[in-house]
């Protein structure tokens, strides 16, 4: 993916549409609601395998001061050596949150937990770095976990085995 058809992505993506529909396939595992993470206790009558998801899933990053879990500061490093690069990454990061102004957010409360801000600043993060990414011809997990959001979900995390958890 290039930068211009990662914007043009961005500007077509119809943001967490279809969250909570995601079907579990390969590398992925769809996830039906956020209860699992609605107490710090589990509920008894939630499934084993959910429980084993929200114990051990990593959140992904939903601040920009974070730390990238995947490149570090390598990437903000070979942007910084493109002409220009700082400034399209801000572009792409404008056109997203201009994209994201109007989503559902009522798909992300759950319990007592409201979490539609950090969806909304997770996908911030992830066309963030996907922009760096293809500035910096280094393509990888941020462009390939944008098109989970480009097909109208919520890439909300990874498990230690590596597996995408989507909501």
């Amino acid at each position: 993916m290039t930068y211009e058809e990662l914007l043009t992505n961005i500007d077509n993506t119809s943001w967490f549409t279809n969250s909570g529909s995601y079907r579990s396939s390969g590398n992925t595992i769809g996830i039906p609601s956020l209860s699992a993470w609605n107490d710090t206790i589990f509920e008894e009558s939630l499934r084993a395998e959910m429980k084993k998801i929200a114990s051990s899933m990593d959140w992904f990053p939903s601040s920009r001061d974070q730390k990238d879990p995947f490149h570090g500061q390598e990437l903000t490093k070979r942007v910084a050596a493109v002409e220009g690069g700082k400034t399209k990454v801000m572009a792409a990061y404008k056109v997203a949150s201009k994209k994201l102004s109007n989503y559902d957010k009522t798909k992300f409360v759950s319990g007592p937990h409201d979490y539609s801000i950090t969806a909304k600043s997770a996908a911030l993060y992830c066309v963030r770095m996907a922009a760096m990414e293809c500035l910096s011809n280094n393509q990888g997990v941020w462009v390939e976990v944008f098109k989970v959001y480009s097909q109208g979900y919520w890439p909300c995390g990874l498990l230690p085995d590596n597996k995408l958890v989507v909501y």
